[in-house]
C-alpha cells in the first residue's frame, strides 16, 4: 500500500492535472513508463489518459528516487509499469458513462516461447463531452455591471478527445539479450477550451490538437560477465505537433447567444492558427554491477534534448518561437548499495550531476516592432552537483524502521520554460529548484492470523527548498516563477484493516509549506492543499455463483481542507478567495467470473453531488455514472 497522495485535475475527461505527495507536487514528481522518463510527450500521453487495464501495477518512489531511474525529481518518483508477461494474452475493455463519456482499450500480445519472438500492441480511444453544470457564474446588466450569480450552468464547449496505437516488435528471453525490442508510437488528442484560469470569461470556438510520432529502442541484457554486469540501453527519438486554433470573432455567454464582435481578432488573443513544433530525444544508459550477493554499484545517465519552433499562417506580429528554442538536460548518478545482516540493513550511497543549458529569445524594450533588435536571444547554463543515502533497518520480520537524506535538484521543464505561446508565459531565467531533504518512517505489518491483518505507517518529511517553481495566474495568462527560501515539514500517517472479506484503509497528510518575504516574515504559500486524506473500505466475496466468479464492492472517500487562492501578501484576509474544504465519495461494484475472463463494474463518483473545486478554484463535476465491460484472457 501507499501513503497520502493527493490528485488535482482542473476539469473533467483530458484536463491537466497534478499530484502531490510527501510535501511536493506538479512537475517536482517525475512520471514513467517502465522506468522511462514521460518527458515532452505531451497531453495526449499523460498519466490521466491511460485505461487501467493497461497497467500492470504503479510504483510509488517517496524521499530519495532510485539511481536506476535517472530522474532529477526534488523527492517523488511515479513509475507506470505494464504487463511483462511472456506469453499470449489479450485484453479489451470498453466504458461509457456520464457526459457522453468512452474510453475503449486493446492490449495484446504474441510470445514464441521457442525463439523469444515478441509482438505487442496496446491501444485507447478516449472521449467525453465534458459538459457537466458549474456553479457561481456571474450576470451582467446593459451596462456592463454584475447585477448577480446563476448556477448549474452547463459547460458547453469542453469536449475532449484522444486516442494512441503503440507497437512493440523484438525478441526477449534470448542469450544475447533479456530484451531487445523496437517499437512506435502513434498518438493524439483534440481539446475544446472552454475558459482561461478565470471561468467567468468562456469561450466557444477555440481549441487545440496535438499529435505526436514516437519510435524507440530497449535493449536489456543481464547475462554479462557470469551474469554480475546488467546492462540497459534505452533510446527515443519523436515529434510533437500542438496547434492552437483561435478564428471566432465571437463574444460567448453562459447564460445567452454569443454576440458578434471584433473581427480581427479571436476569443483568446488576436486571430491564430499557431502551430508549435517539438523535436525531442532521450537517451538513457544504465550499468549495474554485483560485486557480491549483497553489495552492487549502479551508474545511470540520462540525456533529454527538446527543441522547438512556432508557426502561424494567419498572425500579423512576430510569432513565438519563430526562432528555435533548445533545452538540453543530462542527469548523470553513481550508487553504492549494500546488504548487511542477513537482509536486516540495506544501505545506498549515491552521487548526482545535474546539466541544462537554455537558449531562447526574449522581448527587449524598444518601440520599432520591425526592429531586430528587438528580439535579443539568450543563453543560459547551470551545472549542479547532488547525493545523499538512504537505509533501512529491519530489527524484526514485522518492523521497518526508513531513513534518508538527499541533496536534490530539479530541472525545469521545456514546458515551464517556453510556455505554449498563448496562455503560458515564457519565462527563460528559470532556473533548477533545490532542496535538502529529510526523510524518516516506519512500517509495521502483521502477517494474516485467523484471517486478521493489520498495517501501518508513518512518515515524517522536512524540505528545506529553494527556488521553487510554481505556477502563478496573471490576469488571464500565467507563468512559472520560483519561489526562494521554501520550506515544507510534515507527516503522512497510513493504516489498513483486514478481517476476512473486509479491509478498511486510511491515510492522512499534514503539512506546512512557507517562505519568506522581503520583510523576512513566513508567510504561506497559496494554493497547495496543507491537510487531506482518504478513508476507503472493501468487501470481497469469492465463489458467489460458481466457483471461478468475484463480487467486489468498494466506497471510497475524500477530504481536502480549505486552502487560499492568493498569496497572503496580497489583499486582506477577508478579500482573499480561498478554496473551501470539500469531502466527496465513490461506489464502485465489479463482478468477474470464469476465472476473471469476463469483467463488468459500476463506478457512481462523488454521489452525494458535492461542490468540488480544484486548481484555481474552477469547478469539478458532479454525481457521475460509469459502466465498464472487459474481457480478458488467459
Amino acid at each position: 500500500y501507499s501513503l497520502s497522495i493527493n490528485i488535482r485535475q482542473s476539469g473533467g475527461v483530458g484536463s491537466s492535472f497534478s499530484l502531490s505527495m510527501n510535501g511536493l507536487s506538479g512537475k517536482q514528481i517525475k512520471f514513467f513508463i517502465d522506468g522511462i522518463p514521460m518527458d515532452n510527450l505531451g497531453s495526449s500521453l499523460s498519466l490521466n489518459n491511460f485505461p487501467s487495464n493497461l497497467i500492470n501495477h504503479i510504483e510509488v518512489y517517496k524521499g530519495v528516487i532510485p539511481v536506476e531511474l535517472g530522474a532529477d525529481a526534488l523527492g517523488g518518483a511515479i513509475n507506470i509499469v505494464s504487463n511483462h508477461q511472456l506469453n499470449d494474452y489479450l485484453d479489451f475493455s470498453y466504458s461509457t458513462g456520464s457526459f457522453n463519456t468512452h474510453v475503449l482499450s486493446f492490449l495484446g500480445q504474441h510470445y514464441n516461447k521457442n525463439n523469444g519472438f515478441t509482438a505487442k500492441i496496446a491501444s485507447f480511444i478516449n472521449y467525453s463531452d465534458n459538459n457537466f453544470t458549474i456553479d457561481n457564474i456571474d450576470t451582467y446588466d446593459n451596462l456592463g455591471n454584475i447585477n448577480g450569480t446563476i448556477d448549474n450552468v452547463e459547460r458547453f464547449h469542453d469536449a475532449y478527445a484522444s486516442n494512441m496505437i503503440k507497437i512493440n516488435l523484438g525478441y526477449q528471453n534470448r542469450s544475447f539479450a533479456k530484451k531487445l525490442i523496437l517499437g512506435g508510437t502513434f498518438s493524439s488528442n483534440r481539446n475544446e477550451i472552454q475558459h482561461a484560469l478565470d471561468p467567468q470569461k468562456p469561450y466557444g470556438g477555440a481549441l487545440t490538437k496535438e499529435i505526436l510520432n514516437k519510435v524507440s529502442l530497449n535493449y536489456e541484457n543481464d547475462q554479462v560477465f557470469e551474469k554480475k554486469l546488467c546492462l540497459k540501453i534505452y533510446g527515443t527519438a519523436f515529434k510533437k505537433y500542438a496547434k492552437l486554433i483561435d478564428t471566432v470573432s465571437k463574444k460567448f455567454y453562459w447564460y445567452k447567444a454569443p454576440e458578434n464582435s471584433n473581427t480581427a481578432t479571436g476569443e483568446i488573443g488576436p486571430k491564430s492558427l499557431f502551430r508549435i513544433e517539438d523535436e525531442s530525444h532521450i537517451f538513457n544508459s544504465l550499468i549495474k554491477y554485483h560485486f557480491t550477493r549483497k553489495q552492487n554499484i549502479v551508474m545511470n545517465y540520462t540525456k533529454n534534448y527538446l527543441s522547438r519552433k512556432g508557426k502561424d499562417p494567419i498572425a500579423t506580429s512576430r510569432v513565438p518561437f519563430t526562432d528555435p528554442h533548445k533545452l538540453s538536460k543530462h542527469v548523470l548518478g553513481l550508487s553504492f548499495n549494500s546488504i548487511f545482516f542477513d537482509h536486516s540493513i540495506k544501505t545506498t550511497f549515491f552521487a548526482k550531476y545535474f546539466n541544462m543549458e537554455t537558449y531562447g529569445i526574449i522581448n527587449a524594450v524598444y518601440k520599432n516592432e520591425s526592429d531586430p533588435t528587438k528580439y535579443t536571444p539568450e543563453n543560459n547554463f547551470y551545472g549542479k552537483i547532488g547525493g545523499g543515502f538512504a537505509a533501512r533497518f529491519q530489527p524484526v520480520q514485522e518492523l521497518t524502521i526508513k531513513t534518508s537524506f538527499e541533496k536534490a535538484y530539479r530541472l525545469p521543464e521545456g514546458y515551464e520554460i517556453f510556455g505554449n505561446g498563448n496562455l503560458l508565459l515564457t519565462n527563460l531565467k528559470l532556473i533548477p529548484e533545490e532542496s535538502h531533504n529529510y526523510n524518516l518512517g516506519l512500517s509495521y505489518r502483521t502477517t494474516k492470523t485467523n484471517g486478521f491483518k493489520f498495517n501501518f505507517a508513518a512518515n515524517g518529511f522536512y524540505r528545506d527548498a529553494k527556488n521553487m517553481i510554481i505556477l502563478q495566474a496573471q490576469a488571464l495568462f500565467s507563468k512559472y516563477l520560483n519561489k526562494a527560501n521554501s520550506k515544507i515539514i510534515g507527516f503522512e500517517l497510513d493504516s489498513e484493516y483486514s478481517y476476512k472479506n473486509w479491509k478498511l484503509s486510511a491515510n492522512i497528510t499534514k503539512q506546512e509549506i512557507t517562505e519568506k518575504d522581503q520583510n523576512n516574515i513566513k508567510i504561506r504559500i497559496p494554493n497547495i492543499p496543507l491537510l487531506y486524506g482518504n478513508i476507503r473500505v472493501d468487501y470481497n466475496i469469492n465463489s458467489l455463483f460458481n466457483g471461478h466468479s468475484s463480487l467486489n464492492l468498494n466506497w471510497n472517500s475524500r477530504y481536502v481542507d480549505g486552502y487560499p487562492l492568493q498569496s497572503y501578501k496580497l489583499g486582506s484576509k477577508k478579500d482573499r478567495k480561498l478554496i473551501p474544504s470539500q469531502f466527496s465519495q465513490d461506489f464502485e461494484t465489479s463482478y468477474s467470473f470464469q476465472k476473471r475472463k469476463y469483467n463488468v463494474s459500476l463506478l457512481i463518483s462523488n454521489f452525494t453531488n458535492e461542490r468540488l473545486y480544484d486548481n484555481f478554484r474552477i469547478q469539478q463535476p458532479g454525481r457521475a455514472y460509469y459502466v465498464k465491460l472487459r474481457y480478458a484472457i488467459p
